[in-house]
This record gives structure tokens, C-alpha cells and sequence, in this order.
């Protein structure tokens, strides 16, 4: 529902849709009645929403190259927060490296833009990721929203 308009002289009410309106008061006998002289718009709400677009599954990315990281924001305001996020479907078939990490790793915080520049394995930690199978998950800085790669890409070693 957009908004309410009556439909009658009995005060019921029905859903107005986005659109353009004026508003009208009558005499309720309707002998006289006066109209706004400017419209007004009622739009749909704005649905939050937060949609990693690249990597977003299938690419093969060299540690050490420069990616671009991107997102689509829509009715957010906040700034994005990157983070890696390790497959660990490799637990299930015994084949993870040792020392594998299963933790997220912050890529970058405090992003107003909808994309980030990123050197391919770099993190916040400082840490060296291994090659392997990850997704991206852009949140809003709260963490409120969040939204992940819709499948793996890959690191590859150089």
C-alpha cells in the first residue's frame, strides 16, 4: 500500500497508487469545493537493497593483481564494508589445505562508492590469503544489510 484515498461519502478508504495527485475538499452537501492548485507525487517505498556484482561467481582472479570489487546500493546511505569469505565445502571433502581459515577477513571498510579497487588477496589483517575458492559479502557499515558473490571465484597463486 502506497497511501489511502476515500472512495466515498461514507469514508471508506482504498489503496492509492504511485502516481500524481491534487487534493480536493468539498461541502459535504458537494456545493462547493476547492482543488490544490500543485500536484503531488506518492512513489512506491524504497526497498533497501544491497547486490555484490562482481566477482560474482566463475572468475579466476592471480593473487596480486589489481579487480575491481562492485555493488549496487539502492534507498542506502550508509557506507560498505568488504569482506572475503572462504568455501568451506572443502571440510566436507577432506581436501582443505593446512592451516585453511574458515574466518571472514575485512577487504575494506568505510566505503562510499559502489565499487573498491582491490589488490587480489589483500586484507585488513595484513595476513597472506591462500589460493582458493571465496565469495565477497558487502554489508553496510552496521551490518544491517548484506548481500555475497552468488557463487565462488577463484584466487589463483601468480
Amino acid at each position: 500500500m502506497v497511501g489511502k484515498i476515500l472512495t466515498g461519502s461514507d469514508s471508506t478508504t482504498a489503496d492509492a497508487p504511485a502516481g500524481k495527485y491534487l487534493i480536493q475538499v468539498c461541502a459535504q452537501d458537494g456545493s462547493i469545493c476547492d482543488a490544490s492548485n500543485t500536484s503531488f507525487t506518492i512513489t512506491e517505498p524504497v526497498s533497501n537493497t544491497l547486490r555484490v556484482t562482481s566477482p560474482n561467481g566463475g572468475e579466476s582472479w592471480q593473487r596480486g593483481t589489481i579487480k575491481t570489487i562492485s555493488w549496487v546500493k539502492s534507498g542506502i546511505t550508509a557506507s560498505t564494508q568488504l569482506l572475503l569469505v572462504p568455501d568451506m565445502s572443502c571440510t566436507v571433502y577432506g581436501t582443505c589445505p593446512p592451516n585453511y581459515s574458515f574466518a571472514k577477513r575485512k577487504i575494506a571498510t568505510d566505503i562510499s562508492a559502489s565499487s573498491y579497487t582491490w589488490s587480489v588477496g589483500k586484507v585488513l589483517s595484513g595476513e597472506t590469503i591462500p589460493a582458493g575458492k571465496y565469495t565477497i559479502q558487502a554489508c553496510t557499515s552496521d551490518g544491517s544489510i548484506c548481500d555475497a558473490s552468488d557463487n565462488f571465484f577463484t584466487i589463483v597463486n601468480p
